[in-house]
């Protein structure tokens, strides 16, 4: 737990030039907590308070809200440049969070930012994937802009609340005497933003396939206590995501995201410390509480070369692989004969990372020999094939070879520009 949480606020640019204001809490990996509709980054101030005794928090205003700017024509591709943008300021990756009609944004920018995204956290997506709720009112976006184009903007907020979330009419006065009606009116129109986000994800049929792509872990949470059509929707998300787990926050409704700041952050705490590959940090598991971090998903692959080698082909001899402590870099012990010529050296394996910077993405490494010489190299390991490119990735020289027979063998060639190489191949001793 951090005994001193600073606050730093500032405003990135996006790219079509739109100002957005952003706020930084709290010190470790970041997470962005992404606002509902109808509120600035105020709405989501106990979530970011509670997390922040373990991460750097950061809440922003989108764009319509608080500080940010508002261009018009309104477009929802303008809501990821934003994330972008904030993300290239505060250090990518970083994890993202988001409750409610927050969803939506939520998921489109994880899917867009690829691997500036670490992991999701979800809390009760307002999806509507069947009957077990009645679909969003056929052109409820554009009424929604009509009525604040016409200045009408208290009774856009009663369509929203009425339609939208079933507030029976005679709660309706009750709501608009208390202050927080008034915050509702001053954002109206970004329930037409939302809507346009989450155009069909309400319209009780299934949820698209094609829509997301996400390779990073999801957290999909629903409240004990929340609604059938939600739960539906969370499992249908978690169903259709290939790296989703479906949480329930015990004795919590949908308002937990704001009202119960304290376990949502304690769930979304855990989710984070349960992923087993990387994900803030590409060289090991994200950690908080000064944990050490674990070694990569991408490092741990590399075990299969553990163990001494007889290598023929273009270079014949015997080569050794072994952990270095932690788990972090892999060694390579040489001993070869190429060309006529003893080639004996040591190789380091893992991601660069150096002092007081984030690792690289890249399994980078150099082998040193006993002449005095260096080269380096970029591993790349998928399923059974392993290549090691001389240099950074894509070079026109690189090592490509196939593991077979139990990992016992690994047969390949090297290839060099204009048509050089040789094979090579690795039989386990």
């Amino acid at each position: 737990m951090n005994a001193i949480s600073t606050t730093v606020t500032s405003t990135v640019t996006s790219a079509d030039g739109t100002v957005i204001a952003y706020e930084r809490t709290g010190s470790g990996p970041a997470i962005v907590v992404i606002s509902n509709v109808a509120e600035d980054r105020t709405g989501v101030a106990g979530l970011a308070a509670a997390l922040a005794e373990d991460f750097s928090v950061i809440t922003y205003d989108r764009r319509g809200r608080g500080a940010s700017g508002d261009p018009q024509p309104y477009d929802p591709a303008n809501e990821i440049d934003d994330l972008a943008a904030l993300l290239d300021a505060v250090g990518a990756p970083a994890f993202l969070a988001g409750g409610s009609g927050g969803c939506g944004l939520t998921l489109d920018a994880a899917s867009a930012l690829r691997d500036r995204v670490a992991g999701v956290y979800l809390y009760e997506p307002p999806f509507i994937v069947d009957d077990s709720r009645t679909p969003a009112p056929a052109g409820y976006v554009a009424h929604q802009e009509a009525l604040v184009a016409a200045g009408r903007r208290d009774e856009a907020v009663e369509f929203f609340m009425a339609e939208m979330i079933g507030v029976p009419a005679e709660y309706l006065p009750m709501m608009k005497a208390d202050p927080s009606w008034q915050e509702m009116v001053r954002y109206a129109h970004t329930y037409a933003y939302d809507g346009r986000i989450l155009e069909g994800l309400q319209d009780g049929t299934p949820l698209p396939a094609d829509r997301w792509h996400i390779d990073v872990p999801v957290a999909v949470a629903v409240g004990e206590n929340g609604e059938e059509f939600i739960r539906r929707g969370a499992s249908a998300l978690a169903n259709l995501l290939p790296h989703a787990t479906l949480l329930t926050l015990d004795g919590q409704d949908h308002s937990a995201f704001w009202m119960a700041p304290e376990p949502v952050a304690a769930q979304l705490r855990a989710f984070i410390r349960s992923i087993p590959a990387p994900s803030g940090d590409p060289a090991g598991t994200v950690t908080v509480d000064g944990a050490d971090p674990e070694p990569s998903a991408a490092v741990a692959a590399l075990d299969r070369l553990v163990g001494e080698w007889t290598v023929t082909g273009g270079a014949e001899g015997v080569v050794r692989y072994e952990w270095m402590a932690g788990r972090h870099f892999l060694l390579q012990h040489v001993e070869l004969e190429q060309f006529g010529e003893e080639v004996t050296g040591l190789e380091v394996i893992g991601h660069l990372r150096p002092f007081g910077e984030p690792a690289g993405a890249d399994l980078a490494s150099r082998f040193y020999d006993s002449l005095g010489n260096t080269l380096d190299y970029t591993y790349e390991l998928v399923g059974d094939t392993l290549t090691i490119w001389a240099g950074p990735a894509g070079s026109p020289a690189y090592f490509r070879g196939e593991f077979s027979d139990g990992d016992r063998v690994l047969d390949g060639a090297w290839v060099y520009p204009n048509g050089g190489g040789y094979a090579s191949t690795m039989v386990r001793r």
